[in-house]
């Protein structure tokens, strides 16, 4: 058996990894709204404690790159699985917002060395990186898709905190299978790069952060009103599975068109037709617009870090990589928080014609601006 697990690529020993590690933080998003009683922390700290994570990567990312550079691809699972089993037993112990805020600091650090991990060794084969970063994704998010509803199930018969032990063990099978990971290590790579103008593909990722994962992720959670309290957890989070049970099924798909059409082209062309279908919710497409958006992120998902990577030099690969996750992660902060605020303002169908057009402008700047980022 361990030789069998021995013999599998790090990519996808990486992406088991996250797999196993992410479901902790999208299950909390999901339960610490409706019981922040429970945490001992009012709704408004928990807003602050759910986008914590994202803010502490904006400024850690440019740390743990370092450590990446240095140790490689073993320690950062080992030490990203330990702060997961440490955050998941925190769920289960620590009350008030001081602690959480602790772990979810933490927690973003943890998923910082594992996203950057899993795109690194995703993207390491210049010649197979679309196919094998569609083959990661699927894996990292067939984590998500089977165990929320399941966590969902034992939340609603035993409890929270039966929940979160089950996965804190499921971490802690995670670090055991960290140890199969190579010693990987990067000294070679460039250091890191004081703050420069985004490449245009940093630009899509961060427009493309604030629209789907901000304003259009936002104005789904309406269907979460619409559960009875009885089965809120388990609605929400079947909703929420569903999402990543997209990424499962067409992320390989978006690899293998990106392998034989071209990364980027695959891109501008799924980006244009997620505009046409953000315009058409806006129409009151109310039952498939929203379906297509889920199943167009899911095909682009995976074919970000390969325009990455297909557009720098191996030197710059993994700063460059993290320095667009960063800037995802600006985007997919600030987009609830524009949501939020709009809501009482905007009409929501403005909202999303108003996305449609700035994610055709980031889609036309990744089109006609094709400048070396590695130039920069």
């Amino acid at each position: 058996m361990f030789s069998r697990i021995n013999d599998l690529p790090d990519y996808k020993k990486t992406a088991f990894i996250l797999a196993c590690c992410g479901p902790g933080d999208t299950l909390l998003y999901i339960i610490l709204p409706m019981f922040h009683d429970f945490f001992s922390v009012s709704l408004a700290e928990a807003g602050i404690l759910l986008a914590a994570n994202r803010i502490i990567r904006i400024f850690g990312y440019s740390y743990v790159v370092r450590l990446y550079n240095r140790f490689g691809d073993r320690l950062i699972c080992q030490l990203s699985s330990i702060g997961t089993l440490c955050c998941c037993l925190g769920y289960i112990f620590l009350k008030g917002f001081a602690l959480l805020l602790i772990i979810r600091i933490l927690w973003g650090l943890s998923f910082a060395g594992l996203n950057l991990s899993t795109q690194a060794t995703a993207t390491s084969d210049r010649h197979l990186r679309s196919k094998i970063a569609g083959s990661s994704r699927s894996i990292i998010s067939s984590g998500q898709m089977v165990l929320l509803p399941l966590c969902s199930i034992i939340i609603w018969s035993y409890g929270i905190k039966l929940a979160y032990l089950v996965l804190a063990i499921i971490s802690l099978i995670s670090f055991g299978l960290s140890f199969f990971v190579r010693t990987t290590k990067y000294q070679g790579f460039a250091k890191n790069k004081k703050f420069s103008i985004p490449s245009t593909i940093s630009v899509w990722s961060f427009t493309e952060g604030v629209v789907i994962d901000g304003l259009f992720i936002f104005s789904l959670a309406a269907v979460f009103s619409y559960a009875d309290n009885t089965h809120a957890v388990i609605s929400a989070c079947l909703i929420m599975a569903s999402r990543y049970a997209f990424e499962v099924f067409f992320s390989p798909l978006g690899g293998h068109l990106a392998h034989r059409f071209g990364a980027r082209n695959m891109l501008i062309g799924f980006s244009v037709v997620t505009c046409l279908f953000l315009i058409l919710y806006g129409f009151e497409w109310i039952y498939i617009a929203p379906v297509a958006i889920l199943i167009l992120r899911a095909i682009q998902l995976p074919l970000v870090p390969v325009v990455v990577a297909d557009s720098i030099s191996d030197e710059h690969r993994i700063t460059e990589l993290a320095s667009n996750a960063i800037w995802r992660d600006i985007g997919a902060g600030l987009g609830p928080l524009i949501a939020g605020i709009s809501s009482q303002h905007v009409a929501q169908s403005t909202m999303l014609y108003l996305s449609a057009l700035l994610l055709i402008l980031a889609t036309a700047a990744l089109t006609f601006i094709k400048a070396p980022i590695d130039n920069r």
